[in-house]
């Protein structure tokens, strides 16, 4: 870090200093399967601060993969859950941008009508300069794609519909 950040340094060494925060946020979120509640960043004395979703929240809010369950969100809501019982939603886990494809110039992930299987990648939310994957949690279907490429995405929007009951043999 440099240590003479806010002592009459130029915009150049905000702009260093700032990619040397980057680098140590993305080294410490390097493996970790837990999300990031908030990260603060301290100008005067340098300080990163970060915080971690405690276990349970991760469980009762769910890690980057959890889907909602389209009975249960629909009962949740006060609605008949039967209008879409073969539909889950699997939904943003973060706030950022949303992509499709892993590079501008490269294919999507998925596509409507495509199976995926639980586990596999089928989006990018870029958050903080990272870029985090976004994975299906189960075999599935990919009934729509309801984000725009590029969207600006809150936790909890809906990316896709996903149909949980189909079969291979189908």
């Amino acid at each position: 870090m440099d240590p003479d950040y806010g002592r009459g340094k130029t915009e150049a060494g905000e702009s260093v200093l700032l990619n040397q925060v980057r680098g140590v946020a993305e080294r410490m979120l390097a493996g970790e399967d837990r999300l990031v509640s908030a990260l603060r960043v301290r100008a005067g004395d340098v300080a990163v601060e970060m915080e971690w979703l405690e276990p349970a929240a991760v469980e009762a809010v769910g890690p980057p993969k959890t889907t909602v369950n389209g009975q249960a969100a629909a009962a949740e809501r006060g609605e008949d859950p039967e209008i879409e019982p073969d539909i889950a939603y699997l939904t943003a886990h973060t706030v950022g941008c949303f992509y499709r494809s892993p590079s501008p110039d490269a294919a999507p992930f998925v596509d409507e009508g495509d199976c995926v299987s639980a586990g596999q990648q089928v989006a990018i939310i870029e958050a903080m300069k990272l870029r985090l994957p976004v994975e299906v949690d189960k075999d599935c279907r990919i009934g729509a794609v309801l984000a725009a490429d590029g969207a600006s995405v809150e936790f909890g929007d809906r990316l896709f519909a996903l149909e949980t009951s189909h079969r291979d043999d189908e």
